[in-house]
């Protein structure tokens, strides 16, 4: 689990950038369609989700396919803190929300033989980065940033969302296209 700035680290700059790398966070090789339930991230999915406590998260996609166009999205929660014996009104779970919902197509910049994340030898394998996005159903457009917002036809898309108080965020596929294998990477911004 990442830690929180310290408060040197906000004193240097207004905002807290970790000047961290990239989290390779899930390998997706497979449609899902979960059943969410109160604390479900926490307790079944833990192994694939992104635990972060910071403001904001930045998100990557890279598939193996080129001009793909899986459906994703992201659902995101917070893990509670201990209750508080005279707080009548604690709830320690709730359901997961939507982090980011939509279709995104995949023609951006390639990365041959090596995983774009990682560095590491993918025999075969011609990565290809999100150029495109599509808000699907339920996509919370408030809290998503998508950079460049018209697309990049020859590099990348990114997406920047507002952790809005969550801190597990787990990628997953509804729909995987002509791809048969997804990298999604996220890594902390402030």
């Amino acid at each position: 689990m990442y830690t929180n700035p310290t408060k040197v680290e906000l004193d240097k700059t207004i905002q807290a950038d970790f000047n961290e790398g990239w989290t390779l966070v899930r390998t997706i090789t497979a449609i899902e369609a979960p059943v969410w339930t109160p604390g479900v991230l926490a307790n079944s999915f833990r192994s694939g989700c992104f635990g972060v406590r910071s403001r904001f998260i930045a998100v990557r996609f890279f598939s193996d396919v080129a001009a793909a166009a899986p459906v994703v999205a992201i659902a995101a929660e917070s893990r509670p803190g201990p209750g508080i014996a005279s707080d009548l009104n604690h709830i320690p779970w709730s359901l997961p929300e939507v982090a980011l919902a939509g279709t995104l197509t995949m023609s951006g910049m390639t990365c041959v033989n090596l995983n774009p994340i990682t560095n590491e030898a993918t025999a075969a394998t011609t990565w290809n980065a999100c150029s495109a996005f599509v808000a699907g159903v339920g996509h919370p457009t408030e809290h998503c940033t998508v950079i460049p917002a018209a697309g990049a036809a020859a590099f990348e898309v990114l997406f920047m969302l507002d952790a809005f108080g969550r801190n597990l965020f787990y990628p997953y596929v509804t729909n995987l296209d002509t791809a048969t294998s997804l990298i999604v990477a996220m890594k902390r911004i402030e």
